[in-house]
């Protein structure tokens, strides 16, 4: 069974996910930008930046948005799982599939 909870940091954290699922709109380099497609989460008044973790079969993941956990979702739930390649071509960072 998985165990899952949300923490909360004074300043936003990144997952690995984060560049792949939140597109910048003004700036080609995702550290560079303000601006997001999705938008990136806000902080919460007196409690921070959400961090969601997840623990399943002893991997933890931290996701900083709801919509990476969709996007995980979606991929790991695929019978055959797609390459990096595929992820790379149907996404914004086409060439950077390395990062995936």
């Amino acid at each position: 069974m998985a165990k899952y909870w949300i923490e909360y940091s004074d300043t936003y954290t990144a997952s690995p996910l984060s560049s792949w699922v939140h597109r910048p709109i003004d700036n080609k380099v995702w550290d560079q930008a303000s601006q997001f497609v999705p938008e990136l989460p806000k902080k919460i008044l007196d409690k921070g930046y959400p961090i969601y973790k997840i623990v399943h079969k002893g991997y933890e993941l931290h996701f900083s948005s709801k919509e990476e956990i969709d996007h995980c979702i979606s991929i790991l739930s695929k019978k055959i799982l797609p390459t990096t390649q595929e992820l790379a071509s149907k996404s914004w960072m086409k060439g950077y599939q390395h990062l995936h």
